[in-house]
């Protein structure tokens, strides 16, 4: 180890972690639609009339990751889960101004592009109080990955809400990802349902918890995000 730093000047880092490899047809992809994200997002009148959609799966019984204990202690253990534990897929879609519409997908059911119509769309357009075509300027934005059950452009189209395009391969730009799944899951740690009901109930409650100052932040977050990809030509960052 001297040799290698004393006398070739090498130094250890940790491996960096990506979600893909990408072409470089993928990374201009990355720049053209951020670019697109950015003139959409910095234009809005009001970020309440922005929403973000993204749904993950949630373990009913969540281990810490981390605890205090008293010195000398024997920590405990964690098993890994396995295929059968309990667990519930939660879509959530927030606004910028606090507005949360959360939805689960019960025991046998699929995520298919008629759940997501009929679930995750049309609760979007009934909160939103009906029809919107009539000023198209004022349409609700909805931004989502590129996962299959997200490509519903016609009803969308049919409630009146405009689709906010997401480059593919890009977890980074997307705030359920950068953010909100990650506070969601930490706020659960340690926590055990008994069923579905009760955890989409607590995820409910842990939600309305968010101030709109911390998603102010991760509004502006999100903005500095898009520019930093097209900075650094499409390539993943820190």
């Amino acid at each position: 180890m001297n040799i290698l730093k004393n006398y070739f000047g090498m130094i250890k880092v940790n491996i960096k972690w990506v979600p893909k490899i990408l072409t470089q047809f993928q990374k201009n992809q990355r720049v053209l639609m951020a670019k697109q994200m950015l003139g959409e997002l910095e234009n809005v009148d009001d970020i309440g009339s922005v929403f973000t959609q993204d749904e993950t799966w949630i373990y009913h019984e969540t281990s810490r990751k981390s605890m205090w204990i008293l010195a000398g202690t024997v920590p405990p253990v964690i098993a890994k889960k396995s295929i059968v534990s309990a667990k519930t897929m939660i879509s959530v879609a927030l606004s910028f101004n606090g507005t949360f519409l959360v939805h689960s997908l019960s025991k046998g059911e699929k995520f298919t592009k008629k759940f997501y119509e009929n679930n995750v769309i049309s609760s979007l357009h009934d909160r939103l109080g009906g029809n919107r075509k009539r000023n198209v300027h004022n349409r609700v934005m909805l931004h989502m990955d590129n996962a299959r059950p997200h490509l519903v452009d016609s009803a969308l189209e049919d409630k009146g809400i405009r689709r906010l395009i997401h480059p593919p391969y890009s977890p980074d730009l997307a705030p359920c990802d950068f953010f909100l799944f990650g506070y969601l899951k930490k706020q659960l740690e340690g926590r055990k349902f008994q069923n579905e009901h009760d955890l989409l109930n607590e995820v409910k409650r842990i939600l309305m918890t968010i101030c709109s100052d911390v998603l102010l932040r991760v509004y502006q977050e999100w903005i500095r995000r898009l520019k930093k990809c097209i900075e650094v030509e499409g390539e993943y960052f820190e």
